[in-house]
């Protein structure tokens, strides 16, 4: 007989408990792990609740059952609007310090005014070096989680990731001593780490060209087997149910463990054969009708507020968005809104394309919806859906006079989607053929936005490229001294 199903099984919400049965180990779970022990600096870069919380507790748990340190640090503790450099680099020492290896052998705030004299990086840095790589007994890792939070911050910590390459290449040249590697977490890309750096091409001196990235990818029905351990007293056949949860989540953590909550908290017996039926109505009722008030702990509207950020790419970012529902997106370039689409969880990348990344999204955030909301943001949709609806071919809805100035004004401080752009430029063209305005500012507004989108893919593409060659490279080198 089956023992009973805890009401607690499942996590929805923040880490899964490194006790808990229902965790689900993926393939990241051994890149990390091995990574790690290797003495591999990595990097778990994804959107918000894709388990990068409870990837990093349980490999924490499983480093130290074998003799690892590990220090936890999160890093939104570390950062706050009117921090120093002096308070940043400090802070991050100060929790260092408490490495059982350090006790009662230094006191970081007396060692920081003794060095007074150097600049923070610097000191940061001979900490590092001159005092824990020294004292250190066993091999120990670092995890800093929500390293997005030093987006925020008023000055640039290339510093702060340099010290980090140096510390993985010292630990590189004293192979028989204990080492020390670091693990980075959070929602962002190497590219918008360095964001300070002059020449973000030039990666020789950070540790994203000789890390380790962890990909995380949605729940395979093999993976997932875990929970459907908790489907045996309401299911006739858990695989099955499960295998129609993974069609509506794409094994999204998240979604995948709060649908299997709301399957047994309903109460419904799902017989062998219905299971296709009462998923889907499960899911239409309990999460995408009236979705907002549904959200709870919030995920939908965290993806929404990440779509709708009021920044310099808002237009284009959802321009980019409309154009996945309506014709093929290759991600070989990594723009700016196909990171910050990614980023928002809502879109991943399949087979060089972008793709919405589950049926869930693709019913809440669908083409109307994105629509509605590029429709709110631009002073002349009317016009716009006008002219798109002719087939762009009536030039009696293409803007003229004050409208067209309005437009040009709000345009100013926005990458434009393609189609924004096509529109204003061809409102441009007509009043320039009736020779109403001087062709110069025509010219003027297709150089900027053409500069803009070519200066942003250049950048990013050899920023990638660059990343990946010498990740490889350090990959090939890794795999000739294992044989050896």
């Amino acid at each position: 007989m089956n023992s009973p199903i805890k009401p607690n099984y499942y996590h929805v919400g923040g880490a899964v408990p490194t006790q808990a049965t229902s965790y689900v180990t993926r393939k990241a779970d051994t890149e990390l792990y091995q990574g790690l022990k290797s003495g591999e600096f990595c990097y778990i870069f994804n959107a918000r609740q894709m388990g990068k919380s409870s990837l990093r507790i349980h490999t924490i748990q499983k480093l130290e059952a074998e003799g690892f340190t590990c220090i936890d640090i999160d890093m939104s503790l570390q950062v706050n609007k009117d921090i120093t450099p002096d308070e940043f680099y400090l802070g991050i020492l100060y929790e260092i310090s408490q490495h059982p290896d350090l006790e009662d052998k230094v006191d970081i705030f007396t060692w920081w005014d003794e060095h007074d004299r150097l600049n923070t990086a610097t000191r940061f840095s001979i900490f590092i070096e001159d005092v824990l790589l020294e004292h250190i007994t066993s091999n120990t890792v670092i995890f800093l989680d929500e390293i997005d939070s030093t987006l925020s911050l008023d000055f640039s910590v290339n510093d702060f990731f340099e010290i980090m390459r140096s510390c993985h290449n010292e630990c590189r040249n004293r192979s028989s001593t204990p080492c020390l590697t670091f693990v980075l977490l959070g929602v962002t890309t190497p590219y918008d780490l360095l964001k300070d750096k002059e020449d973000k091409s030039d990666t020789t001196s950070t540790p994203f060209n000789i890390g380790t990235a962890i990909q995380l990818s949605g729940f395979t029905l093999t993976e997932a087997q875990p929970l459907a351990a908790g489907l045996t007293e309401t299911c006739q056949n858990p695989d099955r149910v499960l295998e129609e949860i993974l069609n509506w989540t794409a094994g999204k953590p998240f979604l995948t463990q709060k649908i299997c909550k709301i399957i047994v908290d309903s109460g419904e017996f799902i017989a062998a054969g219905s299971e296709a039926a009462q998923v889907e109505n499960l899911v239409q009722t309990k999460i995408i009708d009236n979705w907002e008030s549904q959200d709870v702990p919030e995920h939908l509207k965290t993806i929404r507020d990440r779509l709708l950020f009021p920044d310099y790419h808002l237009n284009r970012r959802l321009g980019t968005y409309q154009k996945i529902f309506q014709a093929s997106v290759n991600a070989d370039d990594e723009s700016v809104e196909q990171r910050q689409l990614r980023l928002s969880g809502a879109v991943i990348k399949q087979d060089g394309k972008l793709a919405i990344a589950n049926r869930i999204y693709e019913i809440i955030f669908d083409l109307n919806w994105v629509k509605t909301q590029l429709a709110e943001q631009r002073p002349y949709n009317d016009a716009f859906q006008a002219w798109q609806e002719s087939g762009e071919e009536d030039t009696s809805h293409l803007l003229q006079g004050e409208e067209l100035e309005t437009a040009l004004q709000w345009a100013k401080d926005k990458f434009l989607s393609e189609k924004d752009f096509e529109f204003l430029i061809e409102s441009q063209q007509l009043i320039l053929a009736k020779n109403e305005i001087d062709k110069l500012q025509v010219i003027k507004f297709i150089k900027e936005n053409s500069i803009k989108l070519k200066q942003q893919e250049q950048t990013i593409r050899q920023q990638e490229e660059i990343i990946q060659q010498q990740a490889q490279k350090i990959k090939e080198k890794n795999k000739i001294k294992s044989q050896n």
